[in-house]
């Protein structure tokens, strides 16, 4: 018998939200970087308590802060000819250092959905980290690119088992390979861990980025987990109207305490990108996909129900990025999720957004 989560929705709502970042990079040498990035806002909702499901995520939403504070400290720096160090204290995440290939989707003024970003098992850890980064450029055609990311919230905790290397923490690496101008492939491998959450004290443990199924994200029941995450990208520049791309995330997740369970998750996207679309500078787009699911599962909760996903969802998505000037940008955007939590017995849900961007 399968245990999975039937959603009862209320009636359409609308809110109003804003974010303000003020970003200060400062330069010592001229080719190194310090960000400093501070945020303020009226904190974004995160739509999972109103939809119940994550699979309708904003990409950006809030902290649960309404107050102004250092969201990212990052400094760059090269090492040598071909190679470029991050060191960061704060919000060090793997798509700084990594080309997640889908920034024409996934930028400040693409998709708005959490899901297209970019293949969340490999890129999202779902903590600010803190932590370092080298990539090594061997030519114009290969990119070697590895980090180590600790969730900053335990590295401080001399408690046993919550340090800098002993407590949640991240590390991967990826092979960035183009045979051509016009086409750039991504090999991503994550081994994210998390240690135990049994006693709900620690909100950052989240396997797949804040995505997809609640099986997905929690596969064991906020038990200690290990997972191994393969990644796939591509971006295809076919013309200088059309961009296709995509990836492919395979996960095996393995349960550290309370049992030996393991459980299998994967997710996909389709993206086209359609650049001066209508008019130079603007931007259309268009994501199919399958958020975070769990294909397989030996692990049964305390009444005996197997934690795995008995449907497919779909991630349907659509926006057009109108740019007015060359510092403010408008983007509506809607997005459709079928069979929400991966369960047939839910009825879909759909997400309109209209965002505005001031850049200065």
């Amino acid at each position: 018998m399968l245990g999975h989560k039937v959603l009862k929705f209320d009636r359409p709502q609308t809110f109003f939200a804003y974010r303000a970042r003020l970003n200060f990079q400062t330069s010592f040498t001229g080719r190194d970087q310090l960000t400093t990035l501070v945020t303020a806002g009226n904190n974004i909702p995160n739509l999972t308590a109103t939809t119940g499901t994550a699979m309708t995520r904003f990409t950006i939403d809030g902290e649960g802060r309404t107050d102004t504070y250092l969201s990212q400290l990052v400094y760059r720096f090269p090492l040598g000819k071909n190679a470029i160090v991050w060191i960061g204290p704060r919000a060090l995440a793997p798509a700084t250092f990594n080309p997640t290939l889908n920034g024409s989707i996934g930028g400040l003024n693409g998709a708005i959905s959490r899901f297209s970003a970019f293949n969340p098992t490999v890129y999202r850890p779902d903590f600010d980290g803190a932590g370092a980064a080298l990539a090594y450029k061997f030519s114009n055609q290969l990119q070697l690119s590895l980090g180590y990311i600790a969730d900053d919230s335990k590295v401080n905790q001399v408690v046993s088992g919550k340090g800098l290397f002993n407590g949640t923490n991240t590390a991967v690496v990826q092979l960035t390979v183009s045979p051509s101008r016009q086409l750039d492939i991504g090999l991503t491998y994550t081994r994210k861990y998390y240690s135990d959450n049994t006693t709900g004290a620690d909100p950052n443990f989240n396997v797949t980025g804040g995505t997809g199924s609640a099986f997905a994200r929690n596969p064991f029941e906020q038990n200690s987990t290990t997972t191994n995450n393969f990644g796939f990208q591509f971006n295809w520049r076919a013309t200088r109207s059309l961009s296709l791309g995509g990836w492919f995330g395979y996960t095996r997740a393995h349960q550290n305490r309370g049992g030996d369970s393991d459980a299998t998750i994967i997710n996909t996207a389709l993206t086209v990108g359609l650049p001066d679309l209508f008019k130079k500078g603007n931007l259309g787009g268009i994501i199919v996909g399958i958020p975070p699911k769990v294909t397989s599962s030996n692990y049964r909760n305390s009444a005996g129900l197997l934690r795995e996903d008995p449907s497919t969802s779909l991630h349907l998505e659509a926006f057009y990025t109108y740019r007015v000037n060359d510092n403010i940008s408008i983007t509506p955007d809607f997005y459709l999720i079928t069979k929400p939590e991966h369960n047939n017995n839910n009825d879909p849900i759909w997400v309109g957004a209209l965002g505005t961007n001031f850049t200065f």
